[in-house]
Order: structure tokens, then C-alpha cells, then sequence
């Protein structure tokens, strides 16, 4: 007697039959560790892959197993990790999870140094960034809180991490030069930046005073004459020797041998 067998191969979409955290959101300290886990069932078996994206919504996978560690987790790690489960017979399922990375305030000013004169204005940003977001942040200087009435402190909020303040002194002087410090904290603890704000000294311009001189203008040499000596040789005048006051173009022509012949032949004429 012969037996057939007929074996029939039920094919079974992919479910999930647990998985961690339960919860969707996630939030935890900086340098911490996280565990995710995913497990599903389905014939044929599924393959699990983990994908991760950040805040600016760029993607990659990270992992191809059920289980899922990371270890000292970093600002950069917030994002959403996302777990999909898939053969190739059914559609794809997913369970995502959204890592929120809290931290302590990073605070940064872009400029440590900055030299300036007496009577001028400055302003001095300072970027603050943290999760959860500062209570408060505030500039000191010599380690004393700020009340001078001619500086200002503004802040305005960047994102959901990040804050600028700025501090504008106006018409600064001398006593208010030296280090400042922007401070922020908040629950995970406080960081702070320093700028040092230093004074210029002023620089003397001393005119030089041409008398003669010769420069170059366009290719061309031009004689710079001083104008006082200039109007001192024009009115400059002799006496000849006939007694007649000559000026100096005059004694020029009398230095010619012509006219001091001349001259002498009127001086004996007179004489005579």
C-alpha cells in the first residue's frame, strides 16, 4: 500500500512579538548606555536591520541583528533608530524609536580676544547650547555680576538646543577693559567662556613738513619749493654801488659786465 503525503507550507506575515523600550521616546544623559531590542516572527523567518536618522533627517543603518547596543552616547546620537523586520514574501514592519541625548550647556564665543579704543562699542556673542535648555545665562566680570549702565545683555533663542546672548557696551572705558565670563547651567550642570576685551592704544599721526624736496607724480618730477623762502627771495633787495636800490632781479642784471660799465660811466658823470 502506497501513502501520499501532502505537506502544506502555511506562509505567515511578519509580527512583532516584543520589543524594548516600550516606550516611543526616549531620554537619557550624555555618555549613558541604551539597549533596544526587537523580535518578530514569520514564516519564513524575517531579518532584522536597525536604521538611524539624525535631526537633519540624513539616514544609515547601524546594525542587522535583534538586539541593539550603545554605549557612552554622545549629543550626536539623538535622532530616531528604527527597527524593521522583513522576508521576502510579505510587507515590511517597523518600530521606531525616537533617543533624545540630554547634556550639560556647551558655551562658545567666537572670539577669545578682542582690542578696541577708549569710547568705542563692542559687542560680544556667546552661543549656548544644552539639553534640557539653561535656566539662565549671564555675563560676570572679575568674577562680580555686571551693573554697569551703559552695557546691555540680550538673548534670543537659535533651535530647540541652542541660545545666543549678547552683551553690547557702549562707549566703553578704561575701568571697564579686562576678562568677561558668559556663564549658563542647567540640570546636568554649567560651563562658561571667557573673552578678554583689551585696549588699543591710540597712535600719534606727525605731519612731515616739506621745504624742498623732489617727488614723483605721474612719471613726472615736480620741484617742491618752501613758500616762505620763496616770498623771502622775491622781496630780497641790494644797493648798488651807484646808492639806487635794486631788488633782485635787477642785481642780477647788474652783475652782467655791461651794466656795471654802465653804472660806472653814470657815477662819474654825476661826479663830474
Amino acid at each position: 500500500m502506497i501513502h501520499i503525503i501532502f505537506v502544506w507550507i502555511t506562509k505567515v506575515a511578519p509580527h512583532f512579538v516584543s520589543y524594548y523600550p516600550l516606550e516611543g521616546s526616549i531620554s537619557s544623559p550624555e555618555k549613558s548606555a541604551l539597549n533596544f531590542s526587537c523580535h518578530a516572527f514569520a514564516i519564513p523567518p524575517v531579518n532584522i536591520s536597525w536604521i538611524f536618522k539624525n535631526k537633519f533627517k540624513q539616514s544609515k543603518n547601524v546594525h542587522n541583528s535583534d538586539d541593539l547596543y550603545l554605549t557612552s552616547i554622545q549629543p550626536s546620537d539623538s535622532g530616531l533608530y528604527e527597527c524593521i523586520a522583513s522576508n521576502m514574501y510579505h510587507a515590511s514592519i517597523s518600530r521606531a524609536f525616537y533617543v533624545t541625548v540630554q547634556y550639560a550647556p556647551h558655551v562658545l564665543i567666537l572670539n577669545e580676544k578682542i582690542r578696541i579704543l577708549p569710547h568705542e562699542t563692542v559687542i560680544v556673542q556667546c552661543r549656548v547650547c544644552s539639553i534640557p535648555q539653561v535656566h539662565d545665562v549671564y555675563w560676570r566680570r572679575d568674577d562680580q555680576a555686571i551693573v554697569d549702565i551703559n552695557i546691555d545683555v540680550k538673548s534670543r533663542t537659535i533651535d530647540d538646543q541652542c541660545s545666543e546672548s549678547l552683551m553690547t557696551i557702549m562707549d566703553i572705558n578704561e575701568h571697564q577693559f579686562g576678562q568677561y565670563e558668559c556663564h549658563a547651567e542647567n540640570l546636568l550642570g554649567s560651563k562658561s567662556a571667557h573673552v578678554d576685551i583689551q585696549q588699543m592704544p591710540r597712535v600719534r599721526r606727525v605731519k612731515q613738513k616739506v621745504s624742498s624736496d623732489e617727488i614723483n607724480r605721474n612719471g613726472r618730477t615736480a620741484l617742491l619749493t618752501n613758500k616762505s623762502a620763496k616770498r623771502q627771495k622775491n622781496q630780497t633787495s641790494t644797493i648798488g654801488s651807484n646808492g639806487i636800490l635794486l631788488s633782485h632781479s635787477e642785481k642780477q642784471r647788474f652783475t652782467c659786465p655791461c651794466w656795471w660799465l654802465l653804472s660806472l660811466f653814470v657815477y662819474w658823470i654825476q661826479s663830474v
